[in-house]
């Protein structure tokens, strides 16, 4: 097996966003705690910019980490995993927009995880909003498995 997910996924889950909720929100409570705020505005900005914040930090969560190998694929998200096959895979998509780059891995019948995952792939230093190479090598895999399936 071979790990094709950034290991920067268990950073972002479980040690950037309990900072990020922790630290922030109590920097955030305490302006609010504080009646000498100047200027007042920003009792509201740091409420909303920490609630804002929060939610994309909760998006991570969704975040899968992902092993490869000829035969098939383990996913495994947070504490649940599932060894699926090729033959169980639709396709490939992504984005190129958002940072950082992610890839979803759809399937043809809902599983567990429901009809497709996410990974954060490994980390490209020069991208030109292409898709992520690992893209590629999925698709020509899964094209090697449905060959071999017929």
């Amino acid at each position: 097996m071979r790990r094709i997910s950034s290991s920067a996924t268990y950073f972002y889950q479980f040690v950037f966003a309990p900072i990020w909720i922790i630290g922030f929100g109590s920097g955030a409570f305490s302006v609010l705690a504080n009646p000498d705020v100047d200027p007042p505005h920003l009792k509201a900005v740091f409420p909303i910019a920490w609630l804002f914040g929060t939610a994309l930090c909760l998006t991570v969560f969704r975040y899968a980490v992902v092993d490869i190998s000829e035969s098939h694929l383990r996913v495994t998200r947070l504490w649940k995993t599932e060894n699926l096959s090729w033959t169980a895979i639709s396709g490939f998509g992504g984005s190129t927009v958002i940072s950082p780059e992610t890839v979803t891995i759809h399937f043809n019948s809902p599983n567990q995880f429901g009809r497709s995952v996410s990974f954060l792939p490994k980390q490209r230093f020069f991208r030109i909003h292409s898709p992520h190479p690992i893209r590629e090598e999925l698709q020509r895999i899964l094209d090697k498995a449905r060959q071999g399936a017929t």
